[in-house]
């Protein structure tokens, strides 16, 4: 554009210096024509020149405005999956915790049942001598005994596989959590290029249109 004014005004002189020159009223007519379309296309180029540096400002203010609200987004999304993330791994760490408490436990109770069924054998042992019905009160009560411990044995296996269970189910819930925040930072990050890729546009229009003026 700067260019293009120098050019119109060393038409605008030329055309002066033709004026006062001219010999005839004819020649000073036509010339006052070719300046006055020159002062009119020099106006015309001003105010397309202006129309487009509007455009391109408006385009460049849009496009800040999308790129802050898209990274406000994108804060917000990372900080709720952070939350929830947090949660998870506390409840599964909880849940790990009662589970080994609960297998502690049941191993203690195990424990303590064999200890009174060799308590019990030893007294059987030591009534060896005494009457029939005596040794048959204390093989029966050493049978319930043992099968005493063979319930609790099945309860504490079962409890240990429930447990398990439970740790299993936790762990892989935490891997989803985790693959699913993975995919949404990504889609988070592709649309915020996405969009300003798309912005882009205009602006490039913009610069093409004050590049066409200049070369008037």
């Amino acid at each position: 554009l700067k260019d293009y004014k120098v050019r119109a005004h060393a038409l605008l002189k030329k055309r002066d210096d033709e004026l006062s020159s001219a010999k005839d009223l004819s020649a000073a007519r036509e010339l006052e024509g070719q300046l006055a379309a020159a002062e009119a296309e020099a106006t015309e180029a001003r105010k397309a020149a202006a129309e487009a540096a509007e455009v391109l400002e408006e385009e460049r203010r849009r496009f800040a405005e999308a790129e802050e609200e898209w990274e406000k987004r994108g804060q917000d999304m990372e900080a709720v999956h952070q939350e929830v993330l947090e949660r998870f791994e506390k409840e599964a760490a909880a849940a790990k915790q009662r589970a080994a408490a609960a297998e502690a436990h049941a191993a203690a109770v195990e424990a303590g049942v064999k200890a009174r069924s060799g308590e019990k054998d030893k007294e059987l042992e030591a009534v060896r001598g005494e009457k029939g019905t005596e040794l048959e009160k204390t093989e029966a009560a050493l049978e319930a005994l043992k099968r005493q411990h063979e319930q609790l044995q099945a309860e504490f296996n079962g409890f240990r596989e429930i447990a398990s269970s439970m740790v299993e189910a936790k762990d892989r819930e935490i891997a989803k959590i985790l693959e699913d925040t993975a995919e949404l930072r990504m889609a988070s990050h592709a649309a915020a290029a996405a969009a300003a890729a798309g912005k882009k546009g205009p602006e490039r229009v913009a610069s093409r249109e004050l590049s066409l003026l200049e070369g008037v």
